[in-house]
């Protein structure tokens, strides 16, 4: 059953999967909208999220975020679009008004601030069109342009801090 599961969760990636055109070129300091996904299950997460967009927006970035919150809730007041296990479909693929309307942005960078390896997270960062997408090192999950690895208890604020500090040295 849960090859079953594994198996219909790729095949609608590569349906859905946002092609880009060859060739394109990724100007970092030439970004303007950068977009969000991220476990919002952890009140620290959340918070830690919430500072990073304020100092994106603060630099200038038009920030969306979606965030997924690992319980079935019917409705909850965040200040961000998010989704919960209520839209994930048997087959890991998230489907909902809050989904469609990220998904349906482009995005000069997409990232992926997930730890935990939710499959649904993933499945959004696959589909949806960014000229640059980043995010954590996960095995079959190759749609990242860039990947930080971090071995520290501190993982989101250090992701945040390597992605940034790299970022920053990208022309």
């Amino acid at each position: 059953m849960e090859s079953l599961k594994k198996y219909l969760y790729q095949r609608k990636i590569k349906q859905g999967q946002a092609k880009k055109p060859g060739g394109q070129d990724i100007h970092v300091k030439l970004a303007k909208k950068i977009g969000i996904i991220f476990d919002a299950t952890q009140l620290d997460n959340r918070e830690k999220v919430l500072e990073f967009k304020a100092h994106l927006r603060n630099q200038g970035y038009q920030v969306r975020l979606l965030g997924f919150v690992n319980e079935k809730m019917e409705s909850i007041s965040f200040p961000f679009d998010y989704y919960s296990l209520k839209n994930v479909k048997f087959h890991y693929v998230p489907e909902g008004n809050n989904i469609d309307v990220f998904v349906a942005e482009s995005y000069d960078i997409l990232i992926n601030l997930d730890f935990s390896g939710d499959l649904s997270l993933h499945y959004i960062a696959a589909v949806v069109d960014a000229k640059l997408k980043v995010g954590v090192p996960s095995e079959g999950h190759d749609h990242y342009d860039l990947m930080f690895e971090v071995d520290n208890h501190n993982q989101l604020q250090d992701f945040i801090r390597e992605m940034r500090n790299t970022l920053n040295k990208i022309d």
